[in-house]
């Protein structure tokens, strides 16, 4: 909730002030806010105040602060996004909260299960907004394969794959990414690999699409330890690059997932579902951009074309149309109080699924959800970082 030192005459608040956690991949986030129309980017952060300040710089942001404590400070600040390695993550989110601000977070949540339920115990109890960054479902073949689906047009969903391949080298090769980027990407520990990096956005479109998952099978593991970027330097990785999950549904449907390394250039993101009355494929590089359908009498899929009203008008270049459609879904959660989806609920539930394949292929059975997150007593080494007075100002 924002108070009424924040809104206009009618009653919501005219902008959402938002600061942006992480000067890599963050950048993308700050131009999508700077995109719409109800929010404005006041400040970035990162863990080097000279970095922070030459990041502000370079996407017009007025502040840049090298250490998120003193950002937390700053009372004109109403919401944070989070876009760094996923082991910072689960901290800044609680702290974010607790602090009472809205929070959009980069997936995952945390490292592990233990880590995304801590955050969501904070996130259910703070009266905050919170948002997960989950936007596949959001792109436009997403949603229009969504409402074929919902209306029947392939009859009775019965088996799905989702799957992707990348090449690794060409990803360690990303100059536009965080000079910090492949350091942390090639270390478990720190959150990296594919198995955390895909499979968030893969699993989460299944669950929008099917629901709840009942049994989980899979392995994951790093198909290629030793990786030659293309200016020649050697990354050794034992973050898992590839993984296997087998998924039944609580619908009786089963769904596969999964990621592959590839040597070559190229990448490809795909699903496939089949139905007793035909079937849909979304591929394309990165997004699936493309969709064919099929239907019982055709002896081949089908192009069809996406509908104008699944297709983001006026979007400035390099913007990301899935990326768009969630920062408007926050922007308005904030401001207007219109329901969030998907949320750090989204994101538990997305990252159950992947711990469940990661306990299956280490005790090489079946995982029964839900799974126990193992709750001992919440232990938050964060402070409210003058929780007081933002209550005061009654921002959430």
């Amino acid at each position: 909730m924002i108070d009424e030192a924040t809104a206009s005459e009618g009653g919501m608040a005219d902008k959402l002030r938002v600061a942006v956690v992480g000067t890599g991949f963050g950048k993308h986030h700050v131009r999508t806010f700077q995109a719409h129309s109800r929010a404005t980017v006041v400040a970035v952060c990162s863990t080097d105040q000279d970095r922070a300040n030459e990041s502000a710089i370079e996407v017009g942001v007025p502040k840049g602060y090298g250490d998120y404590r003193r950002m937390l400070d700053d009372h004109e600040i109403d919401a944070l996004c989070i876009a760094t390695h996923p082991a910072a993550h689960a901290e800044l989110s609680m702290a974010a909260l607790l602090s009472g601000r809205h929070v959009m977070c980069t997936k995952p949540l945390g490292v592990n299960l233990k880590e995304a339920w801590d955050v969501l115990q904070i996130a259910r109890t703070g009266g905050c907004i919170h948002a997960i960054d989950q936007n596949l479902r959001f792109t436009p073949v997403t949603m229009f394969a969504k409402s074929l689906i919902d209306s029947g047009a392939i009859g009775m969903p019965l088996f799905a794959n989702s799957s992707m391949f990348l090449c690794v080298a060409k990803y360690f090769s990303n100059a536009q990414a965080s000079p910090n980027k492949n350091a942390w990407f090639r270390s478990r520990q720190r959150g990296g690999g594919f198995l955390l990096a895909d499979a968030a956005h893969q699993f989460d479109r299944l669950l929008w699409y099917f629901g709840s998952v009942r049994t989980v099978s899979g392995f994951a593991r790093t198909a290629m330890p030793r990786v030659k970027a293309e200016d020649g330097t050697v990354y050794e990785c034992d973050a898992d690059d590839s993984y296997v999950g087998v998924f039944e549904f609580e619908n009786g449907m089963t769904a596969t997932s999964t990621f592959t390394p590839v040597s070559w250039p190229g990448n490809e993101r795909r699903l496939e579902v089949h139905g007793d009355r035909g079937s849909i494929l979304l591929a394309g590089p990165a997004w699936d951009r493309d969709i064919k359908l099929a239907t019982n009498g055709d002896s081949n899929y089908n192009s069809i074309d996406i509908p104008s009203e699944f297709q983001p008008a006026d979007l400035p270049r390099g913007v990301s149309p899935g990326l768009y459609a969630l920062v408007d879904r926050f922007v308005k959660a904030c401001l207007d109080g219109a329901p969030m989806s998907p949320s750090f609920e989204d994101g538990y539930k997305t990252q159950e699924l992947i711990e469940a394949v990661s306990r299956s292929g280490a005790t090489g059975a079946r995982q029964v959800l839900p799974l126990d997150p193992k709750p001992e007593e919440l232990r938050i080494s964060v402070t409210t970082h003058g929780a007081s007075k933002r209550n005061r100002r009654g921002v959430c």
